[in-house]
């Protein structure tokens, strides 16, 4: 029903911190032993803009790590971890 949720969105959306998102640094084989499916599939981040109108107008920061605005202060810490090791696993 969704992309893989990377990284936390501060912009509203409770999502917690990119440590505690399996699929942030869990292969899809990985997560589905982990919750002990039979199958485990995502929707791409293509797939999911391929519904809308205006897929420029939407933010996928919480799918893919690439947010629209630089953030200062508190959240900080949560945005330098280490996104590579997540990014490149399916």
């Amino acid at each position: 029903a969704a992309p893989r949720t990377l990284t936390p969105c501060f912009y509203g959306v409770d999502i917690p911190p990119r440590n505690d998102l399996i699929a942030s640094d869990h292969t899809l084989d990985e997560t589905c032993a982990y919750i002990r499916a039979d199958s485990l599939a995502y929707l791409s981040i293509e797939g999911m803009l391929s519904c809308v109108k205006q897929p420029t107008h939407y933010c996928k920061a919480c799918f893919d790590g690439e947010y629209p605005i630089e953030f200062s202060g508190q959240n900080l810490h949560q945005l330098s971890i280490d996104f590579s090791r997540g990014r490149d696993r399916q």
